[in-house]
């Protein structure tokens, strides 16, 4: 019996070291259930490292990732569920995926096409496999070590998921936009439920909000993306910056107008080098 009232407990047998983690419950979060604190294990065999995440939620991701480099092999915490983070993901790397389900969830194309696009991993659903009403051995991946060079491979894998979604996916509190599977990236205007708005996703997929200094076809310039619905904004907004809260001005193209003065609906306004109403 392992006592794992503990922050992280280790056992090593040989060359297979056992790494547990996550086993303290905040005060705040019983009410979750059981089921949102698995116990994370790291296996570490060699020169591989498999996490396996259970059904670790993405609270508890950004609390660990510190803790991890690169991973080998990751499987999927909630049976791909949108529990890993984006936070997360960046930092292991993971080399392979494994999915632990009858079917791909939506929730998961984010980070499928994150982990392919960006670090290009090889990523497999169970299901896949043989199924589960077969013998253990028949419909399992397994996952084996050659003792000559101290390498893993699979076999019974299945075919490598690939995903060709387009359209809108939230991947925990970020936003993210498929298109034909791919991540898109900087400047994109996009339909939405509220229409069709100019969007900015930076180099890794990830929607942008509030002040950016980016470049576009006629300069660098500021803009302001809308802090909960992400689109661009244009004319007269109240906005909180570094020194306080002050009246701005987009012009059609979202560029924040500074250190001038313009004529707007018949009146003469000012704005500093900040942009700022005088």
């Amino acid at each position: 019996m392992i006592d794992v009232t503990n922050e992280k407990i280790s056992c090593t047998f040989n060359d297979l070291n056992l790494e547990l983690m996550n086993t303290e419950i905040d005060s705040d979060e019983l009410n979750l259930g059981e089921n949102q604190h698995s116990i994370v294990t790291l296996i570490k065999f060699k020169n591989t490292k498999l996490l396996l995440t259970g059904d670790m939620i993405s609270k508890h991701d950004k609390k660990l990732k510190d803790y991890f480099d690169k991973i080998d092999i990751l499987k999927l915490s909630h049976h791909g569920y949108s529990e890993n983070s984006y936070e997360f993901i960046s930092k292991i790397k993971p080399n392979y995926i494994i999915i632990t389900n009858n079917k791909i969830p939506s929730y998961s194309n984010p980070i499928i096409s994150f982990s392919k696009q960006f670090f290009n991993s090889k990523i497999y659903l169970t299901q896949n496999v043989k199924g589960t009403t077969e013998s253990i051995s028949d419909s399992a991946i397994k996952l084996f070590f050659n003792n000559d060079n101290n390498e893993f491979y699979f076999i019974n894998t299945g075919n490598e998921i690939n995903i060709y979604e387009t359209g809108w996916f939230k991947w925990i509190d970020k936003w993210t936009y498929l298109n034909n599977g791919k991540l898109v990236q900087n400047w994109q205007k996009l339909k939405w439920n509220k229409g069709e708005n100019w969007f900015y996703f930076d180099n890794y997929g990830i929607m942008l909000t509030g002040w950016q200094k980016l470049s576009w076809s006629k300069g660098i310039n500021w803009f302001y993306f809308d802090d909960n619905l992400c689109f661009m904004l244009t004319g007269w907004q109240k906005l909180n910056w570094s020194k306080g809260i002050n009246w701005f001005y987009f012009d059609d193209n979202g560029v924040m107008v500074q250190n001038k003065c313009l004529i707007i609906d018949g009146k003469n306004y000012c704005f500093d080098e900040n942009g700022c109403l005088i």
